[in-house]
């Protein structure tokens, strides 16, 4: 056999499972997978891809020097080695998956996960699903596609709780860095519905493509006057939503496409699917153990189901949680990193006791009203049945036009509590005189209650103002209105069942248990009936649910109660805050008590943007990426030493 040949032999078996091996199974897993990597990604969701495309990136070719341990070599002077373990699959870029319209109308997508909720007694007494996507590229493949970022005032928020460099203007060049911003449609359809983006403050060569579509259903004016654009950092107003699609041929735009696609044939990338992680193996810091250092991170264990081989990788870095606010304090807390009480009650030992993980979850409330059209010359997608749907499914195919271009949401709006003069300031003068823990879970760590009192007060300042949504209208593509509380008050839990993540998380959001937040949805109501009265809606003839048209407060809460759920954004739950606020990360977003184990996800959100995040988790990640390098470039602050093997 030549040099040639061995060559071309060998590289097949080093790089084919680079590029092609993406689901390795646990007869495989030993073959493909190396024993340790620079850097090991837990989920690879819409923000760990983003980190894993970042980091794998070729930024030198130059040989290391031989004198380094490998933990110590730079990324500017080696590529770093990065392991992704995802728990879903990657799609087949399925009709259901790329076509906008395909969400809400059909059945819940193969890609996603429904994570039931307790009973929620602030509300009806029932539980609420929460879906989440269970796929490489994760929410961003089975969402609504909305594109909206929030107030810069949410973000300034971020900074005033003791996070530099986090508010609006440290934000806005990650928001711009995602984005290829294209407004797509004639210059017609462009002044009819006030289609004019501030290109100031939007990217034109980032991996996501943001774009408009070129159907729009009659129901889509709301009946609200049309801003330009609220993606500026002051969102109050209405306007036609931008979308995560591609302008050219109207299909969805996901992390799956602008950051695992174009980075999974780099040698130094690994992304596994079908694994779940099942513990964070924590270690002492080696030769720096004593009392009060951080704990290192070791590695990973991942399984493929309850009772399949526990594997075990190591890093040499870092370990990077980037599995959503659900599954990451989750993770953590099975792995001895939270509340002392909690794992206690787990029989789960405790390596770093930490109040803050697991709690100050936050998600947008959200009622969905359907109405009824009358008039039956309206077409909304709730007419694609049958033959109607088979031919638009047709003409997608075929030239991706048509309905099934439009996605879900056409249209939305951000009233700020001004809109409603009479009530604003009655109800947050009522908000301000009450305790800040009177509605807080009776169990809250003192230090997560005083960083609640902080929130309390911003989030309150929030609503005062004339810049700040309070609550999103959302009209759908098949006339149904829905409201949103953009500033919630209730704070809910997520905890581990047992000490195994394969059991489930509990996780209660406690929707409403602060009334001011259905208090809100119920001003959001109010202005919905008065724009199914308007010039532009009343052609269509609305027909409103009688109970939504009581007078009476309780007959109308009651009503209203039982339609509250999550509009799927669920954030906070590993906050970004100082310790002593009950936070989980600092502004590195390292784990308080670690030296290399960081959280990238919408966990670290402080405070729920006003907004659909997927922009915000995107810039967020874009943002982690860049501390990530920078600290690689840096002083070892978690020197390897000699580990303590196996863990305490």
């Amino acid at each position: 056999m030549n040099s040639t040949l061995a060559l071309l032999i060998f590289l097949s078996w080093v790089l084919l499972p680079f590029s092609k091996a993406l689901h390795i199974t646990d007869e495989t897993v030993g073959k493909f997978l190396l024993d340790e990597y620079d850097y090991i990604i837990v989920g690879g969701g819409l923000s760990g891809l983003v980190v894993a495309n970042r980091l794998s990136e070729d930024t030198s070719s130059k040989s290391p020097s031989s004198s380094l341990p490998r933990s110590r070599r730079s990324l500017t002077s080696l590529q770093a080695t990065v392991l992704v373990i995802e728990s879903g699959e990657l799609d087949g870029r399925e009709s259901k998956v790329v076509a906008p319209g395909y969400i809400g109308l059909t059945p819940p997508s193969p890609y996603g996960k429904s994570v039931t909720t307790v009973p929620q007694k602030f509300l009806d007494g029932k539980t609420r699903g929460i879906s989440q996507g269970r796929v490489i590229g994760g929410g961003s493949v089975v969402n609504g596609m909305c594109w909206t970022r929030g107030s810069a005032a949410d973000f300034d928020a971020w900074e005033e709780l003791g996070n530099r460099g986090w508010g609006w203007k440290g934000l806005l060049p990650y928001f711009k860095k995602v984005e290829t911003y294209t407004t797509n449609v004639d210059r017609n359809t462009r002044d009819r519905l006030s289609i004019h983006p501030d290109m100031s403050v939007h990217g034109t060569a980032g991996p996501i493509n943001v774009a408009y579509p070129e159907y729009f259903y009659n129901s889509s004016e709301m009946g609200i006057h049309l801003s330009g654009d609220l993606n500026t950092g002051d969102p109050t107003g209405a306007m036609i939503v931008p979308s995560s699609m591609s302008p050219s041929n109207q299909t969805r735009s996901d992390a799956r496409t602008g950051y695992f696609d174009p980075a999974i044939s780099r040698s130094n990338l690994h992304v596994v699917t079908g694994q779940t992680a099942t513990r964070l193996i924590v270690g002492l810091p080696g030769s720096l153990a004593k009392k009060g250092s951080r704990r290192r991170v070791i590695g990973v264990d991942f399984s493929s189901e309850p009772l399949g081989i526990n594997r075990t990788i190591l890093t040499q870095r870092e370990v990077i949680l980037a599995a959503g606010a659900i599954q990451s304090p989750t993770l953590l807390q099975v792995s001895g990193i939270g509340p002392r009480k909690v794992l206690e009650s787990l029989n789960i030992s405790v390596q770093i006791e930490l109040p803050g993980v697991g709690n100050n979850f936050q998600d947008h409330p959200m009622a969905q009203f359907p109405f009824d059209y009358s008039n039956s010359s309206v077409f909304t997608s709730r007419d694609l049945t049958g033959d109607a749907f088979n031919s638009a499914l047709d003409t997608f195919v075929t030239n991706h036009t048509g309905p099934l271009t439009a996605p879900l949401i056409n249209t939305v709006a951000f009233p700020s509590l001004q809109w409603h003069e009479a009530e604003w300031k009655p109800l947050l003068q009522h908000a301000t005189n009450q305790s800040s823990f009177a509605f807080l879970p009776v169990d809250t760590p003192p230090t997560v209650q005083s960083g609640y009192t902080r929130q309390k007060r911003l989030v309150l300042d929030h609503l005062a103002r004339a810049d700040v949504g309070a609550y999103e209208l959302l009209a759908a593509s098949w006339g149904q209105m829905s409201i949103a509380n953009q500033k919630p008050l209730s704070r809910g839990t997520v905890r581990p069942v047992s000490a195994s993540v394969f059991d489930g998380p509990l996780v209660d959001p406690r929707y409403c248990a602060d009334p001011l937040d259905c208090k809100i949805i119920r001003l959001g109501l109010q202005m919905v009936q008065k724009l199914m009265r308007t010039n532009a809606m009343t052609p269509l003839q609305p027909v409103v649910d009688a109970s939504l048209n009581s007078t009476d407060e309780t007959e109308l809460m009651a009503a209203l109660k039982p339609l509250v759920g999550t509009e799927y954004h669920p954030s906070g739950t590993t906050s970004m805050m100082p310790k002593e606020l009950g936070g989980v990360v600092d502004p590195e977003l390292m784990v308080y008590g670690t030296c290399n184990l960081r959280v990238v996800d919408a966990g670290i959100m402080p405070l729920v943007p006003g907004g659909h995040i997927q922009a915000a988790v995107y810039a967020v990640a874009e943002k982690a990426a860049d501390i990530i390098k920078a600290a690689a470039r840096g002083p070892d602050l978690c020197p390897f030493g000699q580990p303590q093997w196996p863990p305490v």
